[in-house]
């Protein structure tokens, strides 16, 4: 019975897991979009100084998606989702594969 808890437990924080990895991997994906269509506004309608606003902003947002990465990796230690990737992996918008290395647990 306990044993059936904890694998209940451990997929559904498998399970959230992979919904936040999922989630962060959009937000990035419109970001870096956001990114791209800002640098190329900038171009087309250029304004005084360094950088455009729109292009700083949306570079901050980038760097608070990579504190992101850092924070979630702790949460995840602490909720024993602790995986890592080792090699290259694929994500899946990655057509045609680029990697497929082999997942293990971090040792103890």
């Amino acid at each position: 019975m306990a044993s059936e808890i904890s694998d209940r437990d451990a997929t559904a924080r498998n399970s959230a897991g992979l919904k936040v990895t999922e989630s962060l991997r959009a937000a990035e994906a419109a970001v870096d979009l956001a990114l791209v269509e800002t640098q190329a506004l900038s171009v087309l309608a250029p304004v005084a100084g360094d950088r455009p606003a729109p292009v700083r902003a949306v570079s901050r947002a980038r760097v608070h998606l990579a504190r992101a990465h850092r924070t979630l990796a702790d949460v995840a230690r602490r909720i024993g989702l602790d995986e890592t990737a080792v090699g290259p992996l694929d994500k899946p918008e990655d057509t045609p594969p680029i990697g497929g290395g082999p997942r293990r647990r971090r040792p103890a």
